[in-house]
């Protein structure tokens, strides 16, 4: 299947089982956090190359491309590792009813598939390695199943074999080792049992300074006493002797909190944890509910990651749709915070919570094993054959939830988390719900539930104010209509007032307790940084622009590029950025104006200051660079030293200055007005001047009057007469090019146009600079003919068109033509003995 990188495509077109694989995710899986510049492009070679391959055989998946994506359509009966898993399935469901000799014939089927570790000849990257992991242990797990039916059919010798090889590789596997002690006991040999027990003792108080798990300190005892459960035809009582069975008397636990008062809009997320639920009961799990497929969802998927960032409504979420489907799961409910980003308490150990959801099956503490393993393994016999909801609230990382996974297909598991846990989705096969801000609309009906609707009507310009200053955030309109709610006295207006100031919002959102502070919630996030994305987040609440990107954020850190992306992934991976495009990062504005206190607070003000200058540096440079790529211009301005750590970016040609220009204007915007209110007027005028070919060309007029007026300002302030001259040239251009696009606007910006030309033609000729007097003076002209005064128009052409005769600059057959249409002739005169006018 072609070289190692495109047999790593496949791997992992198939790893993720017939969903889109976006070319970003096959990116970092093949090169990592340095990939080449042509990363993309050899993707799609690979990925051709592979259809080419996969076309040549009869039957054989499809590889499709959707979107910015690929997907390999495999069918079930085409694709071994799902075969593998319905066939353990399968064998668990027979081992459970004791039918040893149907579990072991399943059983043994799925293990036949195996030709050793998953993709062992493949350099993996994140997610194959942490697949290629999963997969070992869904291995080993289904060789211990596969030896607990031997043992029930009396076939200790091959038990022997089998599970020796898996405790030979993993020594730490309890579960194994019981097996291995068990088939010993059954074959007759107690001692070589009892040895074993001895060696895995050993391996765990000296390798991993713990004592072995209660399973196995009951099966020595059990060896040593000879204990009838030990021997057939139910091999399996002993082990099972520590759970429950089910039973009448079985406690059915309801432990989820109250919903959410008066939750508002999320309809179509809603949908797709209705989908998830909707495909469990097609597939025989669970009863069907009435239900519009929304979203698809992995095929096997049981498990819904909801992430976003702090304050987003992750729990409101999980908590409503959970009321709403709590009847489809009569075997009970649980729930447990696992405060994963709790700034005073840590995060709950999963041992912990296991032991708290056994408790509520009645499982009695003394019979609940020590180690993490061994009660996973009871809390997925306990869920056997049950169908209970499992609500995994706000959990730090895959690994504090893995654990807690029931292994029924009966079960559903909803996590809330503010980290994307990719782990989940990529090897549990999880459905990602990520949550955005609310729209105005869903905005608004939050805040009718909690205000009524006639406080909403009586003041409908104060509620349009909070809504904009919320943001859509549900914890920040959750708190300001609990302020409104517990102060009637406050009109709905005083509160909107609060909320214009930008740097005063995180003061409006408190309400005195924990939890409902905004500077609390998002504190949770930040303590859990590393140092330098803490400082990097820092940095960016000084950064004006909507977005940005990794070479800008690495400018403003005064670092390499390459140091920089796995910092801005961190901060992404706990939503305290978005990527609302790949490769470019976002804030909200209060998570922002969190940011900015921070900065405030914690950064050296000589720090924050350096580090704008740095990023003004990267976007002043970067900008000359593409205009140049985009037309050499005539004037030149020269640049200060940039200051240590600031990189401009590559342009290779027209065509990547042209993408840059259209992804950065808006930034570059914002670069101009920051630069203007710190003062940095030299930044004001280089990133205008920069910015204004590109506005220019594509008639975005009103970012080129706002970016010309601050640089005539900047330059009059500079005492750079040239500059001013040119941001002169440019306001000009900008008005005489509205007043062709705005018929309403243009005898206002036809004045406007001639009251900038003319200090700029005044500008240019005092110095000298003759070249852009005669382009202005062409200008100036069509500005009067606009404005209707042909003989100020007819004046100022023909001192354009004798500059231009006189400097040899281009245009000078174009203002002749302009005078020709005013009746003028301004031809040059034909030369004796030639046919053809000089």
């Amino acid at each position: 299947m072609g070289a190692p990188k495109q047999r790593l495509l496949l791997a992992l077109l198939l790893f993720r089982g017939d969903m889109v694989v976006p070319v970003a995710h096959i990116v970092d899986e093949l090169w990592g956090d340095e990939p080449p510049q042509s990363a993309e492009s050899n993707v799609r070679l690979y990925a051709g190359n592979l259809r080419r391959l996969l076309a040549a055989w009869p039957d054989a998946p499809s590889m499709l491309r959707r979107g910015s994506g690929y997907q390999l359509a495999v069918a079930d009966a085409e694709f071994d590792l799902r075969q593998f898993r319905e066939l353990v399935t399968g064998g668990r469901e027979s081992l459970q009813r004791n039918d040893f000799r149907a579990a072991a014939d399943q059983l043994q089927q799925g293990l036949g598939l195996w030709r050793g570790p998953a993709v062992a000849d493949l350099p993996c990257g994140r997610l194959l390695t942490g697949w290629r992991h999963a997969l070992a242990e869904e291995r080993m797990s289904a060789a211990e199943d596969h030896a607990e039916a031997l043992l029930g059919l009396d076939q200790p010798d091959q038990v022997l074999t089998d599970v020796g090889e898996v405790v030979a590789g993993a020594p730490w596997r309890e579960h194994a080792q019981s097996l291995l002690m068990r088939a010993r006991y059954q074959a007759g040999d107690i001692a070589g049992a009892l040895a074993a027990y001895d060696t895995a003792r050993r391996y765990f108080v000296d390798e991993l300074g713990i004592e072995p798990a209660a399973e196995l300190v009951r099966l020595q005892k059990a060896i040593l006493n000879r204990d009838p459960a030990l021997t057939p035809p139910r091999p399996a009582a002993f082990l099972a002797a520590s759970s429950p069975a089910a039973s009448p008397a079985t406690p059915v636990p309801r432990q989820l909190p109250a919903d959410v008062v008066g939750f508002a809009g999320r309809t179509v997320l809603l949908g797709c944890q209705d989908e998830l639920l909707a495909r469990q009961a097609r597939s025989g799990a669970l009863p069907a509910v009435p239900v519009e497929p929304l979203r698809p969802a992995g095929a096997g998927a049981r498990v819904s990651v909801i992430t976003g960032p702090a304050g987003i409504g992750k729990t409101a979420f999980a908590l409503h749709w959970a009321h709403r489907a709590s009847r489809e799961f009569p075997d009970g409910q649980l729930y447990v915070n696992l405060k994963g980003f709790d700034p005073a308490l840590p995060p709950v150990a999963p041992a912990a919570a296991l032991h708290r959801f056994l408790e509520a099956f009645g499982v009695p503490s003394a019979r609940i094993p020590a180690d993490v393993d061994a009660r996973a393994a009871l809390f997925r016999t306990v869920l056997a054959g049950r169908r209970v909801l499992v609500v995994l609230d706000n959990a730090r990382d895959a690994e504090q939830v893995r654990p807690m996974l029931p292994g029924t297909p009966g079960c559903s598991t909803v996590v809330t988390s503010r980290d994307r846990l990719d782990g989940l989705v990529a090897i549990e096969g999880a459905l990602p719900i990520p949550l955005d801000m609310l729209s105005p609309a869903e905005s608004r009906e939050l805040l009718t539930h909690r205000l009524g609707e006639s406080r909403m009507a009586a003041e409908p310009e104060a509620v349009a104010q909070l809504l904009t200053g919320c943001a859509g955030l549900p914890l920040a309109l959750t708190i300001v209509a609990a302020r409104a709610a517990t102060h009637p006295e406050f009109t709905l207006a005083a509160l909107a007032a609060e909320l214009r100031d930008v740097r005063a919002r995180l003061d409006v959102f408190t309400v005195g307790a924990s939890g409902g502070d905004m500077r609390d919630v998002l504190s949770w996030s930040y303590r859990r940084l590393s140092p330098a994305a803490a400082r990097l987040l820092r940095l960016l609440g000084s950064h004006a622009g909507p977005e940005t990107t990794a070479p800008a954020a690495a400018s403003l850190a005064g670092v390499p590029v390459a140091e920089v992306r796995p910092l801005l992934a961190e901060l992404t991976r706990l939503h305290l950025l978005t990527e609302p495009a790949p490769g470019r990062h976002g804030f909200h504005d209060l998570i922002r104006a969190y940011a900015g206190d921070l900065a405030a607070g914690e950064g050296p003000s000589a720090d924050n200051a350096t580090a704008q200058r740095r990023l003004l540096d990267h976007y002043s440079r970067t900008a000359r660079t593409a205009t140049e790529r985009l037309a050499p211009r005539q004037e030149r301005f020269a640049l200060a030293e940039p200051e240590p750590g600031a990189g401009p970016e590559d342009m290779q040609d027209a065509a990547t200055a042209l993408a840059w220009f259209s992804a950065e204007e808006h930034v570059l915007l914002a670069a101009v007005q920051q630069a203007t209110e710190a003062g940095l007027d030299a930044y004001t005028f280089e990133i205008a001047w920069a910015l204004a070919d590109f506005s220019n060309r594509c008639g975005h007029w009103e970012t080129l009057i706002t970016t010309q007026r601050l640089a005539t300002e900047a330059a009059r302030r500079l005492g750079n007469r040239s500059a001013r001259a040119c941001a002169h040239r440019y306001l000009a251009v900008a008005y005489a090019g509205q007043s062709r696009h705005d018929e309403a606007l243009a005898e206002a910006v036809q004045a406007a146009a001639l009251a900038c030309y003319r200090p700029a033609l005044d500008l240019f000729a005092d110095l000298g600079d003759r070249v852009h007097e005669a382009i202005v003076s062409n200008h100036l002209g069509d500005a009067h003919l606009a404005a209707g005064d042909p003989a100020a128009a007819s004046t100022t052409w023909r001192r354009a068109l004798n500059l231009m005769t006189e400097l040899d600059v281009p245009g000078a057959d174009e203002v002749r033509a302009k005078l020709h249409r005013l009746g003028i002739d301004q031809r040059p005169p034909f030369t004796p003995g030639c046919n053809k006018r000089v």
